[in-house]
Order: structure tokens, then C-alpha cells, then sequence
């Protein structure tokens, strides 16, 4: 599922890129946080309603997200 969904998700960025004239990185930003917000949102309501979220866990996970996030942003805006 993941091949299929990072397919659809160059497919997007090239749509931007193409008719709406975006650049590669401001594609790519609009591509990841879209597919970001709709997988996150889905797959949390479904594991919450299993009952199956590991709080701890996904506490330190989004801590490392968010630093890596954060730290991939300023590293290529650097280099802009």
C-alpha cells in the first residue's frame, strides 16, 4: 500500500508543479502535508477505535517527527 500511495503522491506534486505552476519545493510541501493530514487522521480514528494506540510510543514518535521535520525544513532552506 505504501508503494501506491508514494506513486499517487509524485503524481500530485507533479500536478502542482505543472498546473499550478508551482516550484519542486513548494510542491512538495503542499504534496506532504496533504498526504500527511488525511493519513494521519484516518489511521488515527481507526486505531483509536481499536483501542490499539500505544501513548507512549506515539508521544516519542512525534517528538522525532517533529525535530526532523523542523531540521529538514532549515537545511534546505538554507541551501535556497
Amino acid at each position: 500500500m505504501m508503494a501506491s500511495l508514494d506513486l499517487g503522491l509524485a503524481h500530485y506534486e507533479f500536478s502542482l508543479c505543472y498546473f499550478a505552476r508551482f516550484n519542486l519545493l513548494k510542491a512538495t510541501a503542499h504534496a506532504k502535508s496533504d498526504e500527511l493530514s488525511l493519513q494521519t487522521l484516518l489511521l488515527f480514528a481507526l486505531f483509536l477505535l481499536g483501542g490499539q494506540i500505544l501513548w507512549k510510543v506515539g508521544f516519542m514518535m512525534m517528538a522525532g517527527s517533529i525535530l526532523g521535520a523542523n531540521l529538514g525544513a532549515k537545511m534546505v532552506m538554507d541551501e535556497r
